[in-house]
């Protein structure tokens, strides 16, 4: 599997033919999320590299493998990743990746539901519960702006959603 980050691009296998990943399924969220993990931290000046080799690899991967198994558990997989092979320290019994979900967050019926007419910002809709109780639902809106920053709403109300979404 080969996933590179460009600039401001992700390159990322969106259809994997593995079975599994370390153990972890391979799902098109979960390995976006994973590379996510990495540009947000690119991003935000926390990757640190001497004379092009990447320090503190290991740490990096145990937080990208978080993410992508917080993501996973969010989505009612519990096939969570618990290695990394190919990389030193990234034994199943040397590598221990922090599960995110301590809330128990699960999300289901996403679902998109619209865009603006530039197709700048997309709408969403999706049921959350936390720690195993009554679920709500919420709708979600992300945009791009001028400079291609990414921002996000979150509505607790169909009215809400609609009023922001009202000159689409």
């Amino acid at each position: 599997m080969t996933v590179e980050i460009f600039s401001n691009m992700i390159y990322y296998v969106n259809d994997s033919w593995y079975s599994d990943i370390d153990g972890g399924s391979p799902s098109e969220y979960a390995l976006l999320g994973h590379e996510l993990d990495h540009a947000w931290r690119h991003h935000n000046f926390q990757i640190d590299s001497y004379k092009g080799m990447i320090k503190n690899r290991l740490y990096l991967e145990k937080e990208a493998v978080s993410f992508e198994n917080y993501l996973r558990t969010a989505y009612g997989d519990n096939n969570i990743r618990r290695k990394y092979e190919g990389l030193k320290g990234g034994k199943e019994w040397e590598f221990f990746p922090y599960n995110l979900n301590r809330n128990n967050e699960l999300i289901t019926n996403f679902s998109q539901l619209g865009h603006n007419r530039n197709k700048t910002s997309l709408g969403f809709s999706y049921e959350k519960s936390v720690n195993n109780g009554k679920s709500v639902k919420q709708y979600l809106i992300i945009s791009t702006d001028k400079n291609d920053n990414l921002n996000y709403r979150i509505f607790n109300s169909k009215e809400e959603y609609d009023k922001a979404t009202f000159n689409w």
